[in-house]
């Protein structure tokens, strides 16, 4: 017998031979008597702190919640003196999109964009009013560029953000896809709506280098269109940043006050491309609306369908940034469709020549609170001048 049902039988006020009875059975069952005569203990109850309904995480800050799909860092020593370069479809802000409406989205674009912290930004569909709004909201951009329909205002812009403590203008310009390049609201090649390019010299302050950027947004439909707009970029680059004669594709300068269609207009002190032997470097961003085999695309990289095409200066051959990191990659759709969907062309890049170092590239798919801030995915590119 075990020394608790001694106890037990010592403090049974029930007839022995009833308690000894209960015992054999209990024995039969491999039950003690402790555990048989033990009442059902009721679960504590909950506490306070238990009984409260979940309690909301603390707000987070702005930085905190900008990614949560990660946009890619570029802080660190490999990146210091880098320059960070942003290509970024943010879809015209009139379109009726319901709940990617822009008023809906634009602080979603602001903040993939300064998680990134873009020194050069080359913005496609942009109209006068978002372009407003984000300068207002990112003060330090100075903005480059005019509006497609008549060179002024109106109509989506392929403007050129630079953040002015980096950067300072030297010339900048527009020129349109057309037999006119200087004829603002031009289209001459199957494109029914205009298609720009502007384009700035721009000198790194900490450096002292110049460089051209050239931001451009190709026709969604007409193939003959993107390839003589493929055509008349690359000459225009040969043209302009290899020395000799400006060219004459409609350059529409506003540095210095002026608003020149013939010529190039530098503000006080800017510096004479001819007055360097070096070629300045070159970046292009842009949605080309044309995926990595598209010839129009591959006409940037160097390869020339048109065989009889007579050349005024050698046409410099641009380098995919991404493709340079990332040669295997295969999940690069860059039009998501508000949906992120990644499957699809790679229709948006940055390009540069030679004279970069690529630190970084990324298509960037980040969704700030859910919300997708456009229906391009931005890419971005991190350099260093050789």
């Amino acid at each position: 017998m075990r020394s608790a049902e001694r106890r037990l039988l010592r403090r049974a006020k029930v007839a022995p031979v009833l308690l000894a009875a209960l015992l054999a059975a209990l024995a039969a069952t491999g039950a003690s008597a402790t555990s048989a005569w033990r009442l059902p203990v009721a679960a504590p109850a909950e506490s306070t702190f238990a009984r409260r309904p979940p309690v909301a995480a603390p707000a987070e800050s702005a930085s905190a919640r900008r990614l949560p799909v990660a946009v890619p860092s570029t802080r660190g020593p490999q990146t210091a003196g880098a320059l960070k370069v942003m290509s970024f479809n943010i879809r015209y802000g009139t379109a009726r999109d319901g709940d990617n409406a822009w008023e809906l989205r634009r602080g979603a674009v602001i903040e993939v964009i300064e998680a990134f912290g873009a020194e050069v930004l080359g913005l496609q569909e942009a109209l006068h009013f978002q372009l407003e709004e984000l300068v207002a909201a990112m003060p330090r951009y100075e903005r480059i560029g005019v509006g497609r329909d008549d060179g002024v205002e109106a109509g989506e812009y392929a403007a050129i953000l630079i953040d002015r403590s980096r950067l300072e203008v030297l010339a900048q310009g527009t020129f349109w896809f057309s037999d006119t390049p200087a004829a603002p609201g031009s289209t001459s090649w199957g494109n029914d709506i205009p298609r720009i390019c502007t384009w700035a010299r721009l000198r790194d302050r900490a450096s002292g280098r110049a460089f051209h950027v050239y931001n451009v947004h190709w026709d969604h439909i007409s193939q003959p269109s993107r390839e003589r707009s493929a055509g008349l970029l690359m000459r225009t680059i040969a043209e302009r940043t290899a020395g000799g004669e400006e060219p004459s594709a409609g350059d529409r300068r506003v540095a210095g006050g002026g608003a020149d269609l013939a010529g190039e207009q530098r503000p006080d002190g800017g510096e004479d491309r001819a007055a360097s032997d070096r070629p300045d470097p070159v970046i292009v961003t842009g949605d080309f609306n044309a995926g990595e085999t598209n010839p129009a695309f591959r006409r940037l990289l160097g390869e020339r369908s048109e065989a009889r095409e007579v050349l005024e200066a050698p046409e410099r051959a641009l380098l995919d940034t991404f493709r340079l990191l990332h040669p295997a990659a295969r999940d690069v759709g860059t039009f998501n469709g508000f949906e992120g969907v990644t499957t699809g062309e790679k229709i948006d890049a940055i390009l540069v020549s030679e004279e970069w170092e690529v630190v970084a590239a990324e298509i960037v798919r980040a969704a700030p609170e859910g919300r997708y801030p456009s229906d391009h995915f931005p890419v971005t590119a991190t350099l260093r001048f050789r």
